[in-house]
């Protein structure tokens, strides 16, 4: 005979109804509530980390990515004025090196995850262990990142500040003893924080914690991710400002109706060169897993006298290059350059990674592609002084979703970081192709090759929705 419910009387009816901790993990309310401290938290977090990235920088160099002097001549001299002055142009080859002599150790005794780093890590979370990330090796991960951003490594913010959100989330789902639904949401909804503050784009971080770490679209989880990525990018705001990360000329957009030809050409081309970047990054890394039989914290460090020696080749490549790219799109580069530093930004990034350097491949996806645009736009319209900037914003859009296969990311990503919305019809043309494009030459993503490897299908996880009255696992 089955055991009769529990009824509780009107008294203890009451003390839940008032109860805070059953407010927060089983009603709606809590969830929002959850989320906006996840948000914030998660904002000062990138606040720290991009802080961290720019004080390494110029302690080392003098220079900050905001200010890099770019020359149109690569071999020209680069002038440092940091702790690394006396060395005159060889410092380039020394701060890669100084970098990593201090994150090579950190890795090695705090950063280990059972669950990986990166993005990769935050998705193999989500589907295999409840959404738990662990805050020192996350934290770990994002200082090392700094170190190697700062010391002219060629990778971006977003691999660490996923992790380092999605542990802030599994923090405060494990705090408020969320159930385990609720806490593989509030996971992902840490990422989605960070990666908003990061870029200084709320719609770009919820959607690419929607399509790549959750692969989930219900109403409930739209909620959840934009409460956090508003209250994420308003906390970053009150440090960093409120400026667009790409300062182009107002009103862009294309010439004649006809230049949507030009839009599909490229686009098939950024979306071949989108899957070519990934694959090169993994061949990279293969390559040097297989030559490689010393001591796992001693890689990094001889890894980058390579990476400081292509960096005293191309100066204009240290770091993440926002800068850099920002006056290619301006046209203030010669074409010369601009090639050299599309070439070699697929060297450093995979070499970075392949040493053990860490970061993501997000910012380095936006860069060659924002490259190979203003390349294409500079050779079909000579005459258009602004078709370097136009191309290149959806050569952006094409090989980022090429190699990240989140076309909805990348449209509003590029929207938000460029504020060009006139070009909001050609770049959803360009980033539809290259999915398709990308689709047809391989069966994973940057993100989703990392889970192959680890023998996950990267199927959709089980579901995340909130579910009210839910009891705890």
């Amino acid at each position: 005979m089955p055991k009769p419910a529990f009824i509780p009387t009107a008294r203890q009816r009451g003390r839940q109804r008032f109860s805070v901790a059953e407010i927060v993990r089983f009603r709606r309310g809590g969830l929002y509530l959850m989320a906006v401290i996840i948000g914030i938290l998660a904002g000062l977090g990138a606040v720290a980390f991009r802080y961290g990235i720019h004080s390494w920088e110029y302690l080392l160099t003098g220079q900050q990515d905001a200010t890099l002097p770019i020359a149109d001549d690569p071999k020209e001299a680069f002038e440092l004025t940091g702790i690394l002055a006396p060395l005159g142009r060889w410092g380039l080859i020394i701060a890669p090196v100084i970098s990593a002599v201090i994150y090579a150790p950190l890795m090695y005794f705090f950063g280990a995850s059972e669950c990986g780093r990166g993005v990769a890590g935050v998705m193999y979370s989500v589907r295999k262990n409840y959404g738990r990330v662990k805050f020192t090796p996350a934290a770990t991960t994002t200082a090392a990142s700094a170190l190697t951003i700062g010391g002219g490594g060629n990778v971006g913010p977003e691999g660490p500040i996923s992790e380092l959100g999605g542990a802030i989330g599994h923090a405060v789902s494990t705090w408020f003893h969320a159930p385990r639904t609720t806490a593989r949401l509030l996971t992902a909804t840490g990422v989605a924080a960070g990666v908003s503050a990061a870029f200084n784009a709320p719609l770009a971080g919820a959607f690419f914690a929607m399509e790549v770490i959750l692969l989930d679209f219900t109403s409930e989880t739209f909620v959840c991710v934009v409460i956090a990525c508003v209250a994420a990018t308003m906390t970053n705001k009150q440090f960093v400002g409120d400026s667009l990360s790409f300062t182009l000329h107002q009103d862009l957009t294309l010439a004649r109706d006809t230049d949507l030809g030009w839009v599909i050409v490229l686009a098939v081309i950024g979306g071949i060169v989108g899957v070519a970047f990934s694959k090169i990054r993994y061949l990279a890394e293969d390559a040097v897993d297989h030559i490689w039989r010393g001591p796992v914290w001693l890689r990094p460090i001889l890894g980058s006298i390579i990476l400081g020696a292509v960096l005293f080749a191309v100066p204009a490549a240290y770091g993440e290059g926002d800068a850099v790219l920002n006056g290619a799109l301006r046209g203030e580069l010669a074409l010369q350059l601009v090639l050299i530093l599309f070439a070699v930004k697929f060297i450093a990034t995979a070499l970075t990674v392949a040493i053990g350097g860490v970061g993501g491949t997000f910012a380095p996806s936006l860069f060659i592609g924002g490259m190979l645009g203003a390349i294409f736009g500079a050779i079909v319209e000579p005459s258009n002084a602004y078709a370097m900037a136009i191309f290149g914003m959806i050569g952006m859009g094409a090989v980022f979703t090429g190699a990240a296969r989140a076309p909805m990311t990348g449209v509003l990503l590029i929207m938000e970081l460029t504020g060009q919305f006139r070009l909001l019809l050609p770049l959803m043309l360009a980033v539809v192709i290259a999915t398709g494009i990308a689709r047809l030459l391989s069966e994973t993503t940057i993100y989703t090759e990392a889970l192959a490897r680890r023998g996950v299908d990267p199927v959709p996880p089980p579901p995340v929705a909130y579910r009210a009255h839910t009891q705890p696992s």
